[in-house]
């Protein structure tokens, strides 16, 4: 599968799998929700920037981000954080805390 219908495939999945509705996505990233179905539907590329973000929500690395099946990610990369009731700024405390712990594994792993 292209690079591109993974990422609009995975992009769903881990959105899903992690409660959030599209419009709590599209104000994390500060985008307009609708624009997240564009993405998850394949109807609109997303960018370098945005998925990076995305990544960083979710504890993820890119190359998570494009793999052919999510589901066999380790468990240990799945975001912790889910709830319906959460707040753009709680997912933005949640993409900087991922963000460090995904460095700290990195770092780790050197």
């Amino acid at each position: 599968m292209p690079i591109h219908e993974n990422l609009s495939k995975n992009l769903k999945w881990f959105r899903e799998e992690s409660k959030f509705s599209q419009t709590q996505l599209g104000e994390y990233l500060g985008v307009d929700p609708s624009l997240i179905s564009r993405f998850e539907k394949g109807e609109r590329e997303i960018s370098l920037p945005i998925a990076l973000k995305v990544c960083d929500l979710f504890g993820i690395e890119f190359s998570d981000l494009i793999v052919d099946d999510p589901t066999t990610l380790a468990p240990n990369l799945l975001l912790a954080f889910r709830s319906d009731g959460l707040e753009t700024r709680d997912l933005q405390a949640i993409g900087a805390l991922q963000k460090v712990v995904k460095y700290y594994k990195q770092i780790n792993r050197l």
